[in-house]
């Protein structure tokens, strides 16, 4: 059984810092928990529990966006 020990989301984004095999771009952030006003969790706020953020990526088949070199 995996450990899960962080709180991991992807959000589409313009700008975002991953992408999938469609060319869509994701911005990935992860905390360890929340503290609300209102007691909501981190999956209420659409976080799902990973092992790491790279095993959340994996899963979601995502990989680091990288800049293309525009002089190649």
């Amino acid at each position: 059984m995996p450990y899960y020990n962080i709180w991991v989301r992807r959000t589409l984004s313009e700008y975002g810092n991953y992408v999938d095999a469609t060319g869509t771009r994701y911005m990935v952030q992860w905390c360890s928990t929340m503290l609300t006003p209102d007691g909501s969790t981190p999956a209420d706020h659409g976080y799902e529990q990973h092992a790491s953020v790279e095993a959340a990526c994996e899963a979601w088949g995502l990989v680091p966006y990288e800049v293309e070199d525009l002089d190649e």
